[in-house]
């Protein structure tokens, strides 16, 4: 466990720096930032070793947007399933929520797709996106 180290700025003001390190997949990880507390920069530590330390059971979170998911599970299984579904999870990619990382995808986003989408079609429709987005995210 790492502990701040104390730091004089050029302009006479303290700060800390704390170093993180971690080994993922045989690969060493160090990081470090500085900050103007000292609490700041243990809660830090703290927050981004527990981040190693799921990363290194469930690998690392996907950096791939949800239209380049979409995309891939469209190569994949184009062939498995219907027109209509098919017609569904193309039209999502022209909708915002296909811009946003999978790793930053939260319910709010779920939800303001939900509502924009309520707009020009009916809540059943809306629904199936729901469902088609559950069903791509899961098998990937």
């Amino acid at each position: 466990m790492s502990k701040p180290t104390r730091i004089k700025n050029k302009n006479g003001l303290v700060s800390y720096r704390i170093f993180v390190r971690k080994t993922i997949d045989g690969n060493e990880v160090r990081e470090s930032k500085t900050f103007s507390k000292k609490e700041l920069a243990q809660q830090w530590h703290d927050k981004r070793f527990q981040e190693f330390e799921y990363e290194s059971i469930h690998g690392r979170a996907l950096e791939d947007t949800i239209g380049e998911i979409i995309t891939r599970y469209q190569d994949q299984y184009a062939n498995s399933y219907g027109r209509s579904k098919n017609y569904d999870i193309a039209r999502l990619l022209r909708y915002p929520i296909a811009q946003i990382q999978c790793s930053k995808l939260s319910p709010k986003h779920i939800i303001a797709h939900c509502v924009e989408r309520n707009k020009s079609a009916k809540p059943q429709t809306v629904l199936n996106d729901v469902i088609w987005l559950r069903i791509i995210l899961r098998t990937t």
